[in-house]
């Protein structure tokens, strides 16, 4: 009897050991989230206002001054461009999309945001704001 209690606490022992043992993947493996946004620069190169769609589509030269490169694979993060258009009587009309995946360090692309704003109002400025979300 004494021995069948000496091989089951043996054998919780053991069990026990390697329960404890086995590492649990979390995310704290995984590389830091990397916003890149602050290492754009961002020059308007062209405006096209799209009447008949109401739209508006701005071509950006955007270069990437840092010593990194943009992969939201890489950096686990996207870009995004919040455009605000506003139009002629005030109104003010958001849209968010993916703006930059990819750019290598010190490389300067050309890319479109484009936006759009109501029926039947005329177009007349814009701002934007980059913002990023870890994947």
């Amino acid at each position: 009897m004494k021995t069948k209690k000496n091989v089951l606490l043996i054998t919780a022992l053991l069990f026990l050991t390697i329960l404890s043992s086995c590492s649990s993947s979390d995310d704290n493996d995984l590389p830091q989230a990397i916003c890149l946004k602050d290492d754009l620069t961002l020059t308007e190169t062209k405006v096209n206002d799209l009447e008949s769609v109401n739209s508006i589509h701005v071509d950006f030269d955007v270069k990437n001054n840092s010593s990194t490169n943009l992969d939201h694979g890489d950096n686990r993060t996207v870009i995004y461009i919040t455009m605000n258009v506003k139009t002629t009587d005030g109104s003010v009309y958001e849209t968010k999309k993916i703006f930059l995946l990819q750019l290598s360090a010190g490389s300067t692309t050309t890319t479109t945001a484009s936006a759009d704003y109501g029926s039947g109002k005329v177009f007349d400025s814009y701002t934007y704001k980059l913002t990023c979300e870890d994947l």
